[in-house]
């Protein structure tokens, strides 16, 4: 009998991606130290913001108390953001503007503009991480070479979930094969729902200045769908998708 390989194809009219991480390359951040600083520009827009700042000039340890706010268009956000941090770029005597630290910290996000339409009213995500990132830091935005994050995200968004309904398409084509074209695989194609859920995610993320590659454990809780997602991204302004493809999927109901 002749091999066969998975060959996954959407057969929905809507691709719905899985919610944004919560740290991401911005062209600027908060720089104030006890007032209100902005606007600044993020990838949602023009936004505000104060934040508290306690350093250890020795060790060159830090904790930051964030919480910044922005509107676009008719929606509002609010995030409160707590962190701490360790530069350790004072053993190695690395001139400024260049930096590198090790962070541990955590995001509450609040805004209007929900994912899913039966949720109205406020929408909470919530975020942890540990990172290690090094580049360039300026006054007011930083440059980032290489970052290693660890993470998990809690929220809702858009799921792709693979149905029951597949089959097998045989790779010969229809007619008779001939005797000097190669043999083909047959290919296995299912049916897929999107659904807005609430969702628990786990993941990895490498980044190299404009690039990132990320792989996500994800476990959707309506639908009891754990996935393990490899996404390419590349940013311009936002991270934006290149290429995402589900490793692995299994269904608990």
């Amino acid at each position: 009998m002749e091999e066969s390989e998975d060959a996954m194809e959407l057969l929905v009219n809507e691709t719905p991606q899985t919610a944004p991480v919560s740290r991401g390359l911005f062209y600027g951040h908060c720089k104030s130290e006890g007032y209100i600083f902005g606007p600044f520009p993020t990838e949602f827009g023009l936004a505000k913001c104060v934040r508290w700042r306690l350093t250890n000039i020795i060790t060159g340890q830090y904790f930051l108390l964030e919480i910044g706010w922005l509107r676009f268009g008719w929606h509002f956000a609010l995030w409160l953001k707590v962190q701490a941090c360790v530069d350790v770029a004072i053993p190695f005597f690395m001139p400024k503007p260049a930096y590198a630290e090790k962070c541990l910290g955590g995001q509450i996000k609040i805004h209007t503009h929900s994912p899913c339409p039966q949720i109205w009213g406020f929408f909470i995500t919530g975020s942890m991480w540990w990172t290690y990132e090094t580049g360039v830091d300026f006054w007011v935005c930083r440059i980032l070479f290489v970052a290693i994050t660890i993470g998990i995200d809690a929220g809702a968004g858009w799921a792709t979930i693979q149905t029951n309904t597949c089959w097998w398409v045989s790779g010969e084509g229809e007619g008779r094969r001939r005797w000097w074209t190669a043999r083909r695989r047959n290919i296995r194609k299912c049916t897929y729902r999107s659904v807005c859920d609430v969702y628990v995610k786990g993941y990895l993320a490498i980044t190299i200045l404009i690039l990132r590659a990320k792989i996500e454990f994800v476990y959707w809780c309506k639908s009891q769908v754990l996935q393990i997602i490899l996404i390419l991204e590349a940013w311009a302004w936002k991270w934006w998708e290149a290429y995402s493809t589900v490793l692995y999927e299994k269904n608990y109901s």
